[in-house]
């Protein structure tokens, strides 16, 4: 672990004395953590889970050796994790230009973090992102649990960069705390400066609470959708390929009509 920061002076890292169970949300840059799920980190800090970000990049895509912006994504990672009253943030502080690189690197170094804080629950980028630095931070986690397939935690998939939300099969209903995480994202001053996600992805929600259900009424205002994950983590290859492609047609029924569709 690089840099491994608590949100508040006096939480203790120490395994034993954390609020158990802990939670891990695996984001490729220092913004997407709260962005993808902000709502449900919030709802399971108040349920009194230990909740830790680990972020794969230090979110400077220049790749300027004296560049101070890491440090200020750093600080406003941790501001975010405190408006969703997270525990720590833990910063590996790869270059996204290299990580495709250092792939084996951040392996080693997420099974060194699973292996010392045994999660209960393993949120990462939903497998259908458009993003490519996020498909690869979410298949490196995905090979990293391999050696724990008969303890896998929960792995659950959020989504930022994701059109392809219909096959999730766990909605959160964040409506209480909407707010809350529209804070903790505008906390990322960089990064507003570029594209207003704060009201990016809550737009997203709130349309996803009301398509949600195509014939039943609507039952959420805004909502933050997983994908059930754990069966992916002992794949591997054309395994992987397979199960994403899945995904797919199952979000996309229309584009692939139960004919035509062959499983191997």
């Amino acid at each position: 672990m690089r840099q491994c920061i608590t949100v508040r002076p006096c939480n203790d890292l120490t395994v034993q004395q954390m609020a158990h169970p802990i939670v891990i949300v695996i984001a490729p840059h220092p913004d997407d953590d709260v962005i993808g799920m902000g709502g449900t980190m919030r709802l399971l800090s108040d349920k009194g889970y230990s909740v830790l970000s680990v972020y794969a990049t230090d979110g400077d895509v220049s790749g300027a050796k004296k560049s101070s912006l890491p440090q200020q994504r750093r600080k406003e990672a941790l501001a975010a994790l405190k408006v969703v009253g997270a525990y720590a943030g833990i910063f590996l502080e790869h270059k996204s230009t290299q990580l495709r690189h250092k792939r084996s690197c951040l392996i080693r170094e997420i099974q060194d973090i699973v292996l010392y804080f045994r999660p209960y629950a393993l949120y990462l980028p939903s497998l259908t992102e458009r993003h490519p630095t996020h498909v690869l931070v979410t298949c490196a986690t995905l090979k990293a649990l391999r050696p724990f397939s008969d303890r896998y935690p929960k792995v659950w998939g959020y989504h930022v960069w994701s059109d392809c939300c219909f096959a999730a099969t766990q909605a959160v209903d964040i409506t209480a705390v909407c707010n809350i995480k529209r804070r903790a994202i505008q906390q990322h001053k960089t990064q507003l400066a570029v594209k207003p996600y704060d009201s990016g992805i809550l737009g997203k929600n709130h349309y996803d609470g009301i398509y949600r259900h195509t014939h039943k009424k609507q039952a959420f205002s805004y909502i933050e959708l997983f994908d059930d994950m754990r069966a992916l983590c002992g794949l591997s290859g054309s395994a992987l390929a397979t199960a994403v492609l899945r995904l797919f047609k199952a979000s996309y029924p229309l584009l692939f009509p139960r004919q035509h569709i062959r499983y191997c």
